[in-house]
Parts: structure tokens; C-alpha cells; sequence
């Protein structure tokens, strides 16, 4: 049984519980952005771009607008998007990858609260372990989050989603043109 309903002094506060359910909204943004720059970078319509992820982890989305970004480089030679563009792109994926972590484990560990400013997370599989490496204060599995540290990474999904966003709007500048231009020169 979770250890929050044996012991009810683990209960997360209402404000921890506020943190978790805004980051992961947040989360959801920041997923939902990708999924249309997988649209812009796929050269498709946001619709189709979006039933073919349906099925597809984020994971699975990243690594394919990594492969996507490699043909604009490779093949394409920048003409749809810039070299900066693709910077760019790659620095939202790397700070992604941290809260994609952090995102993981809200959704497949069991918390408790420590004190009003921490929670923490146990991997479900290893519970046993897991209690036993916090209890004796071996460093191993799980996660211990401040609510400060959690506010922070929903300030961070917050702001990629407003960086890809300004991203997707760049890139739409005479996007049409250039895809139908790079079309007719194959």
C-alpha cells in the first residue's frame, strides 16, 4: 500500500500536490510543442505530424526531430531552417531531456512528503530497496525534490515552451515558399 495512505503525516501538502499537477501540465505544453516542431521540421500538415505521434513516447519524439534535424543539415543544406535555428532547437532538446526525467518519475514512483518542503519518490519496482537505501541515507534511487526546486523546473518547461514557440513563429516566416522551392530544385 502507498505509504501515504498508512501514514497520513506523508500526505503531500496541497500546495506540493499544486506543484506537481502544474508541472506536469507544463510538461504537456512542452510535449505538445514538440509535436509541432516534429510538424514543421517533418514538412507536414499539424494533423497528420500529430496522429503519427500519437503512439510515440517523447523519447521516441525527440530522437526523431534529432533525425529530422540531421536531413535539414545533411541533405537540405539549411534551406528550410538555419544552422541557428538548429541550435537552438538542440539546446531546448538538452534542457528537455532533465525534466524528462524529473516528468518520469511524477508518473512512475510513489511519493510521500518528508516536510512541507520536500517530497519524495520511490521507484515502484525497488520499494523495498529503495526505503531501505533512504532510511540508512545510502544515496541511491529514487527522487527528493524541494518545492523550490520543483517550482523551478516548471519555471523551465514554461520558458522552452515560450522559446519553441518563438521558434515555430520564426521558422513560419516564408516556410511554404521554401519548402515548395526545395521541392521544385529536386
Amino acid at each position: 500500500m502507498p505509504i501515504n495512505h498508512v501514514f497520513k503525516f506523508a500526505d503531500l501538502t496541497s500546495y506540493q500536490s499544486s506543484l506537481i499537477g502544474k508541472f506536469l501540465l507544463e510538461f504537456s505544453n512542452l510535449e505538445f510543442s514538440f509535436g509541432l516542431l516534429f510538424s514543421k521540421l517533418l514538412m507536414a500538415t499539424d494533423l497528420l505530424a500529430m496522429s503519427l505521434l500519437e503512439r510515440m513516447t517523447i523519447q521516441s519524439v525527440v530522437t526523431s526531430i534529432k533525425s529530422m534535424l540531421d536531413i535539414h543539415c545533411n541533405s537540405y543544406q539549411y534551406a528550410i531552417i538555419t544552422k541557428e535555428q538548429q541550435h537552438s532547437i538542440e539546446e531546448v532538446l538538452q534542457k528537455a531531456e532533465e525534466l524528462r526525467k524529473t516528468r518520469n518519475a511524477f508518473a512512475h514512483n510513489i511519493f510521500f512528503k518528508q516536510d512541507e518542503e520536500t517530497i519524495v519518490g520511490i521507484d515502484i519496482p525497488k520499494l523495498s530497496v529503495h526505503i531501505m537505501k533512504y532510511f540508512f541515507k545510502d544515496e541511491g534511487g529514487g527522487i527528493i525534490i524541494k518545492n523550490t526546486e520543483l517550482e523551478n523546473k516548471i519555471k523551465d518547461c514554461y520558458q522552452l515552451v515560450d522559446e519553441l514557440s518563438e521558434l515555430l513563429t520564426e521558422m513560419s516566416d516564408n516556410y511554404n515558399e521554401k519548402v515548395k522551392k526545395k521541392i521544385e530544385t529536386k
